[in-house]
Parts: structure tokens; sequence; C-alpha cells
């Protein structure tokens, strides 16, 4: 098993990883609803840590991108999904060598905010 067992369980796609910012989309499918019928929190959670994660993953060059891991994490939850498809953007917004800031928003297929997060990540080891 590879490092990104969990995220490729999930089922979304990195669709875009730059310098600061991270675009993360997620084809829903039965098994991240709720027993409601609604995307759950955890889904929610999942994309939004990982935006964030991935947006301060990332070092203008020569420096390599580097892995991350969460310290805090804050969300607010607004509003339940229409459709069948979420996309999530990371954007850092500060820090130094070690830890840095993130925000990431997930929104629907109709650009309807559904999530929002802050957070501080600490940088941990270089990509291979």
């Amino acid at each position: 098993m590879s490092g990104n067992d969990f995220n490729a369980y999930v089922g979304y796609s990195l669709n875009n990883w730059d310098v600061g910012t991270s675009y993360i989309e997620l084809e829903l499918k039965p098994h991240h609803l709720n027993s409601q019928g609604i995307v759950h929190g955890g889904v929610l959670m999942s994309l939004l840590d990982s935006a964030c994660g991935a947006a301060g993953s990332t070092q203008p060059p020569p420096a390599p991108r580097a892995m991350s891991v969460t310290v805090s994490l804050t969300a607010n939850f607004v509003k339940a999904m229409q459709g069948k498809l979420l996309r999530a953007y990371g954007e850092m917004t500060g820090g130094g060598r070690s830890i840095y800031f993130a925000q990431a928003r997930v929104v629907d297929e109709n650009d309807q905010l559904i999530a929002s997060a802050s957070g501080a990540f600490k940088r941990t080891r270089k990509l291979e």
C-alpha cells in the first residue's frame, strides 16, 4: 500500500497543486453520504484538510515540495450540498519555514459554499 491509500479511498483528484494553492475535485458516491443522504462531515473535513495541506506543501523553486501534517483545523459547515460534484480550493495564507497557515473552501457544482476551514500545518519532509 502506498502513502496515499486514504486519499485514493475517498476518491478525490488533486487537479492543481501550485505554489500556495490547490484545487481538488470529488465526484460523490453512495459511500460519501451520511444516513440522511447528504455528504458526510468527515468527507468535507478530509477535502478541507487535503486542500489546505496541498496548498502549503509547496514552496517557490528551487525548494522542493514538502509533506505536511495538520496541527489544527477549524471548519465551518455552511449548507448541504447540491449535485454530485464537490470542489475544494486551498490557499496558503502565511507562515514560516516549518509551520504555515492555510484556508480552504468546498463548493458544490453550482459554486455554492458548502464548508470552509482554516488551520495551521507543519512541514515534515520533502517529497521525493
